[in-house]
């Protein structure tokens, strides 16, 4: 049996999040770290990608069955994930698919903690 490497994620990499984040805030009681923000939406995004409604619904609907995780960019790796994504809903308004993620607490994960010191350095 041959064991696969996985590509080795550097912490100090630049960051990038694809959608814009709105909201962030910390549970008192366990420390875990929330994030809000805009995962996809109908107009075209800065990859040049955007999504029918149809698509979106569908979206909505995978993430609330539960098991999506939050990854540190397109790539779907063990790797690059650092949280739980743990409602979705469309936003009739705007078109948008917009996602509330669970964070591990300060200090559990080098690249949730980069992801929100990002956010708080600069509008994503």
């Amino acid at each position: 049996m041959s064991v696969l490497a996985t590509e080795q994620f550097d912490v100090d990499q630049e960051f990038e999040v694809a959608g814009e984040i709105t909201k962030t805030w910390i549970d008192p009681k366990s420390g875990t770290r929330h994030i809000r923000g805009v995962a996809s939406g109908v107009e075209e995004d800065r990859d040049g990608e955007r999504c029918s409604k149809r698509a979106i619904l569908s979206m909505v609907t995978q993430v609330n069955s539960g098991g999506v995780k939050l990854t540190a960019g397109h790539d779907q790796d063990w790797v690059s994930e650092f949280g739980d994504v743990t409602k979705g809903f469309h936003d009739e308004d705007t078109g948008e698919f917009i996602i509330e993620c669970e964070l591990p607490r300060d200090g559990a994960d080098p690249i949730a903690d980069k992801a929100l010191r990002e956010v708080g350095r600069r509008k994503l």
